[in-house]
């Protein structure tokens, strides 16, 4: 072979492999492993979420081990600003707004992989909040009933075992006032008490 052969060939093997790693890239980015975080604004989100979804802060919600399929969801809601609280869509419309429909799906996965947060009742509250949380009150349904007998939830059903008390806190109180819209939370929240999202939060959080 000559050498201008040679070259070419060498060229074309150049340009295989090149492609080939831009192929192991994207599938890299969309498929991540678990624990690895996706290289698609990562930093953004551990900001405030924290590196594994773990946020420091008591009213930024915890995405470890929350369900994918929820978290797409929840991403994609943002978008509608007539379904959202204000403080939330203030910090998540821009982001919603700027990211790919393989990024949401990446970041979800990620998510969803890492260990959940488990609760740390808070007695005496806690043990009222457990029985309203499994056998409901007069115009309250059974929490259980949607998200699980140990609030685990399930597909978009959120997990709210182990959540921040402040964030679950807030989060029923926008479904009562319709500040966050959605039409299996915001007849239930509606009829509960401060007291009783007090005793709710208390069995299910963990700070």
């Amino acid at each position: 072979m000559s050498i201008s052969g040679q070259v070419t060939q060498l060229s074309k093997v150049t340009l295989l492999c090149a492609a080939m790693s831009l192929v192991a890239a994207s599938f890299s980015e969309a498929n991540p492993a678990p624990g690895v975080l996706p290289g698609s604004v990562t930093e953004q989100c551990a900001s405030c979420h924290g590196r594994t979804g773990d946020s420091p802060s008591g009213k930024v919600p915890r995405l470890n081990g929350q369900h994918k399929a929820y978290l797409i969801q929840r991403l994609k809601g943002f978008l509608d600003l007539t379904r959202q609280a204000p403080h939330a869509s203030y910090v998540m419309w821009d982001v919603a707004a700027n990211i790919t429909a393989e990024r949401i799906d990446a970041l979800a996965s990620f998510y969803a992989a890492q260990d959940p947060t488990l609760p740390a009742p808070k007695p005496p509250l806690a043990a009222k909040g457990e029985a309203l949380f499994h056998l409901g009150a007069p115009g309250v349904p059974a929490c259980q009933q949607c998200h699980g007998a140990h609030g685990a939830g399930a597909a978009t059903t959120p997990r709210i075992a182990g959540q921040h008390a402040a964030y679950l806190n807030q989060a029923l109180i926008d479904f009562s006032t319709q500040a966050r819209v959605s039409a299996t939370m915001n007849h239930p929240a509606l009829r509960l008490t401060d007291r009783q999202i007090n005793e709710l939060v208390a069995y299910l959080s963990n700070d």
